[in-house]
């Protein structure tokens, strides 16, 4: 699906991450060629009748250059998908001159193929310039695909952003900071979203939503950081760790006192430059789901929480030769997983105790619907055989129907059925998805009391 953006980033300037004399980063914007006079020329052939093809090819044909593609995103966003290379376009021939309705069409879909090319070339210059300058550190790529940038700031500390754009659901834009080889993770993400991705957040410092923008919120966050940590690099670290944990902290506690409050207040978050794939707020589909089980999804939530933080224990065990304060930590978070216990066993219980009679339900539907399915079958060849000896007989069906009470029933029957069955289909469906988010935070509580033992 093809998502247009006119963004300022990679469309007039490419924003670039600086370093000065002193080592110390800047995002700035390296402006890029303007395209506007040409554009414009470009549009108005397009909207003159009077003009053709031809006329539009000779105005472009020298800002083309000689590049046959370019691979970039632009003008789509990067969550977009089936996004090609931006392709040259063809050469028109002199004497080809039409001026019918058809001709617009041809001109404005050439038009827009080469408005990309141009402004993608312009670009493709930008980026020649910026890689020619030492001092420039980082740019905003506008590649289709996989792309990674590497900062090394000392021996200790490496940053890193890793792009995959244009690939719909698939398409990412993370950001991870290593210490000494550890990944630096943002523990308070657990708490500050109502749905946290924990695969993805063990293993990423920033996850950023995939849009041409997000370029200023990561670009920004490394100047920040590399800046912070020129002078006492360790000490800084130690200080942003102990805060994303002290955070973190905080949350869980709440969460474990007032779960109801908690879910309540974080299920708006604004997520507008995160990645939803990783951490979001309340859905509809959320709603829906508390509206049906209020107690259970409260209770659901909670779990998700305390026993998502068991994920980041390892993370911390590494990092606690810079922090050894984060050892009670460690130990806290276990203890909040053994008193939750009980209460996740309880709720996995009472979701299936719900669930049962449902499912019964269910399947008593689907067995009646096949039963039924098999007599309307059975009318159904008598109707096939009718109109194979009267196959200019007008009306057979309605006849048959009208002569045949019990197959009307039938079908009556089956359409009520089916009806019941759509209806009780997303009642099941989000109870079976509470037990298996429940189960999940089960298995992590007994998964850590087996490695504590």
């Amino acid at each position: 699906m093809e998502k247009e953006s006119y963004s300022g980033i990679n469309n007039k300037y490419v924003l670039i991450l600086v370093e000065d004399q002193n080592q110390y980063l800047s995002v700035k914007e390296f402006l890029i060629e303007d395209s506007e006079t040409i554009v414009s020329n470009i549009e108005a052939i397009v909207e003159n009748p009077k003009k053709t093809l031809w006329d539009l090819f000779s105005i472009v044909n020298s800002h083309l250059g000689n590049k046959k593609k370019y691979h970039f995103c632009f003008p789509y966003e990067y969550n977009s998908s089936y996004i090609s290379d931006a392709i040259r376009p063809p050469k028109v021939p002199y004497n080809y001159a039409n001026t019918t309705y058809h001709e617009y069409s041809r001109k404005k879909n050439y038009a827009k193929k080469v408005i990309r090319f141009i402004k993608c070339k312009y670009l493709s210059e930008a980026f020649e310039e910026v890689k020619k300058d030492g001092r420039i550190k980082m740019f905003s790529s506008d590649s289709i695909g996989w792309t990674t940038f590497e900062y090394p700031i000392s021996e200790d500390i490496k940053v890193m952003i890793k792009t995959n754009f244009v690939y719909g659901s698939a398409a990412y834009f993370y950001l991870t900071i290593k210490y000494k080889g550890i990944v630096l993770i943002p523990y308070s993400d657990l708490v500050h979203y109502y749905y946290a991705n924990m695969k993805n957040l063990i293993s990423y410092t920033r996850t950023y939503a995939c849009k041409r923008d997000s370029w200023h919120f990561a670009l920004n966050f490394i100047a920040y950081f590399v800046n912070k940590s020129k002078e006492e690099p360790k000490n800084f670290i130690r200080k942003y760790v102990l805060s994303e944990v002290k955070d973190m902290m905080k949350g869980l506690r709440a969460t474990m006192s007032n779960p109801k409050e908690i879910m309540k207040f974080i299920k708006d978050a604004n997520t507008d430059y995160i990645d939803m794939k990783v951490i979001r707020p309340f859905s509809t589909e959320d709603k829906h789901i508390y509206e049906m089980m209020p107690q259970e999804s409260i209770s659901v939530f909670k779990a998700e929480k305390i026993s998502g933080a068991l994920l980041f224990l390892e993370n911390l065990e590494q990092i606690q030769c810079l922090c050894p304060e984060v050892v009670d930590v460690m130990q806290e978070v276990k203890d909040m997983n053994v008193s939750i216990k009980p209460e996740v066993e309880s709720t996995i219980k009472n979701i299936k105790l719900y669930l049962e009679p449902l499912e019964r339900e269910r399947d008593n539907y689907y067995n009646h619907l096949i039963s039924l399915e098999n007599k309307i079958d059975f009318h159904k060849k008598q109707i096939e055989k009718i109109q194979k000896r009267k196959p200019e007989s007008p009306g057979i069906v309605e006849n048959y129907i009208n002569n045949h009470s019990e197959y009307s029933s039938l079908l009556e029957e089956r359409e009520s059925l089916l009806k019941k069955m759509q209806e009780l289909a997303p009642i099941v469906s989000r109870r079976k998805r509470l037990l298996t988010r429940m189960t999940a935070c089960l298995g992590r509580i007994n998964k850590q009391e087996q490695n504590t033992i």
